[in-house]
């Protein structure tokens, strides 16, 4: 079916009322079940014509709570191109904890226009008195292609690497919760025609708010676009994965955000020993309370940043970037030149301080001062056993040499590989030499 223009929707629209009677277009509510757990309620009916209206509500015993619809029932009319799938059915979850609900309650819906009520419909609500965890798997997540009947070539490849993502995240996110099964059944159509990123709509299915959930853990976050990124680094890559007989490691983590490397190596190792070090004021204080949500003992944060000697510097963080954040002036080298940034005064400390025992995972993320920090431990690089380090070029960079920093690796006995980082991968998956010279991140793994 090709597109079809909004003023021909209309006379289809009123085509249809007029064959069909305002009774028939209005439709009616399938179902309407409440669940007890989650303090959700979840609403299907048949037939249009949710865009019609300018508001709607659910009632229960008088009691008005506020409802959120299908997005492509509200929006798609006039966003999508494709009638094909307007005609079966809305959906809407009323998500409130104080919903007072009893046996046999009847709900009313309620949808007006000018502020007059134009539809009413009712039923009674069914209980359901506990989720089943078995109802719902990460196969129910996926997106099956063959169903999109007019889809472009970007339309699949959003599908594909949709279906990708849900499969990467298979072991880390709680597909059995019935409120995020209904969100992405919300979100499917924006997540094959819309225009934002796929991996932040994966991001926001599993959000309520700021705070995104997994299987164990739940994370406070600022930015969905941050957080998609590194998601797909540390959970999805499993870029910090190590094998270790003992239960208990020692872990260092350099560059520590919002805690996401923390989550995971509590997942891996939930009695691991964990210092993390995270200067930025804004992250620290996610980092301090996603800490305390989570409960997670054997972890100490400290708010400095790392370099080869103690001293107080200038950290200069992207405002659109909470990633970025460099005590070198690396940032400055993106191409947009709207970018603004904020200093903020912060306190280094030399990581060797940090290290009289043997360390059996070291992370750093520390956007370009990684050889200043390795040179700083001196002969105490070789306390570390596994290492990784993601290595940060810039033009205006001048005392971080990568020859210096496998040197230091090699010397000090370990074995080395080396890879484009995601991020630059997808700069640069082609013709590479493009970009030679220019700045660029690779991540390092090491090990005795």
């Amino acid at each position: 079916m090709g597109k079809i223009e909004k003023s021909n929707f209309n006379s289809i629209l009123e085509s249809f009322f007029h064959h069909c009677g305002e009774k028939f277009l209005k439709g009616g509510i399938v179902s309407c079940v409440y669940n007890e757990d989650t303090k959700i309620m979840n609403i299907n009916g048949w037939i249009l014509p949710v865009s019609n209206y300018d508001s709607l509500e659910v009632r229960v015993d008088n009691n008005s709570y506020p409802v959120r619809v299908d997005i492509r029932f509200k929006e798609g009319y006039e966003k999508y191109p494709f009638l094909n799938e307007r005609l079966s059915g809305w959906d809407c979850i009323v998500s409130n904890p104080q919903i007072d609900i009893k046996k046999n309650n009847i709900i009313t819906f309620l949808a007006f226009r000018n502020n007059k009520i134009v539809l009413k419909l009712e039923k009674k609500l069914s209980i359901q008195k506990e989720i089943k965890t078995e109802t719902y798997t990460y196969n129910n997540y996926y997106i099956n292609a063959t169903n999109i009947r007019t889809g472009s070539v970007s339309n699949i490849n959003r599908i594909t690497q949709y279906n990708e993502i849900v499969k990467k995240m298979e072991e880390w996110m709680p597909w059995e919760n019935n409120y995020f099964h209904q969100k992405f059944l919300q979100k499917k159509e924006e997540i094959i025609y819309g225009n934002e990123s796929v991996g932040e709509l994966f991001v926001d299915i599993f959000s309520d708010g700021n705070t995104i959930y997994f299987k164990k853990y739940k994370l406070k976050y600022e930015s969905k676009h941050s957080l998609w990124i590194i998601m797909n680094e540390i959970l999805g890559n499993q870029e910090y994965y190590f094998e270790l007989d003992k239960e208990t490691p020692v872990i260092i983590d350099g560059g520590a955000n919002i805690g996401l490397a923390v989550l995971y190596f509590k997942v891996l190792f939930p009695n691991s020993h964990i210092i993390a070090f995270e200067p930025s004021k804004r992250m620290f204080s996610l980092l301090k309370e996603n800490m305390e949500l989570n409960k997670w003992t054997d972890v100490f944060l400290y708010p400095y940043a790392l370099d080869e000697k103690e001293c107080d510097i200038d950290l200069l963080i992207p405002t659109t970037d909470c990633l970025g954040a460099s005590l070198t002036t690396r940032p400055t080298e993106t191409t947009n030149s709207n970018t603004q940034f904020i200093k903020e005064t912060v306190h280094c400390v030399s990581l060797d301080k940090f290290i009289n025992e043997e360390i059996d995972f070291l992370k750093l993320d520390i956007e370009g001062v990684e050889v200043r920090v390795l040179r700083g431990l001196g002969e105490k690089i070789k306390n570390a056993k596994n290492l990784f380090c993601e290595y940060h070029f810039g033009k205006t960079l001048h005392d971080n040499s990568f020859a210096e920093l496998i040197n230091l690796l090699e010397s000090n006995g370990f074995k080395i590989q080396v890879a484009k980082s995601p991020s630059y991968q997808r700069l640069t998956g082609e013709k590479t030499m493009k970009y030679v010279g220019e700045r660029y991140s690779l991540n390092v793994w090491a090990k005795q």
